[in-house]
Formats: structure tokens, sequence, C-alpha cells
């Protein structure tokens, strides 16, 4: 089985290779892994691997990994996606990064 410390290396790999494929900075790439539908064994191996940033498309699974890793004040959350006005509030409190937005309501 591949450990996530090889599967980000691997990624890495191929990410500074497109980079000098095409003649661009790898360092100006940034990797945003996503941890949806993922367990917290593997979240942690992910943080030990490096990963000081995750993306999740779930508010709620990410307020809850959030509040877990609540120990490691380093690893930030970005949060993906569709967002519902209703939980605007709770990105806010807990997520560093919201990377989507679907529209615009008037007024807002």
């Amino acid at each position: 089985m591949v450990s996530v410390a090889e599967n980000l290396a691997a990624v890495e790999a191929r990410i500074k290779a497109a980079c000098t494929r095409v003649g661009r900075d790898p360092s100006e790439v940034r990797l945003l892994p996503v941890s949806k539908n993922q367990g917290m064994e593997l979240i942690a191996e992910a943080y030990e691997a490096g990963v000081r940033l995750l993306g999740e498309n779930r508010v709620q699974e990410a307020a809850e990994k959030a509040r877990y890793f609540a120990d490691h004040p380093d690893l930030r959350w970005a949060i993906i996606g569709h967002l519902q006005t209703n939980k605007a509030r709770q990105v806010a409190a807990m997520a560093s990064e919201f990377h989507a937005l679907s529209n615009v309501k008037e007024g807002a």
C-alpha cells in the first residue's frame, strides 16, 4: 500500500515536471489536498507528511475535522465548492480560504 507521503511526493514530482515543460516556476503552484470522506487517521498521516492546508467541500465535515485537529494550529482548512448562505458564518469562523462562488445575491 502506498503511503500518503509517497502519494504527495509523486504528485509534487508531476507538478514539477509539468512546470518544467511549460517554463513555469513550480513554486508558483500550490497543491490543495482534499480530505473529503477521509478519516482522521489519514488526515493525521497527511499532516505528518507536511500537509498544512486541506480542502473540504462539506462544511459540517470540515468543522468536525477542524475541531478534531484543534491542537494543530498550523493546519488550515479551505472550503471548496458551493456554499449555502446559512453556512457562511460557520465557514468564516473555521476556514482560512473559500474557493468557489456560484452566484451573488443582490443586496448582499
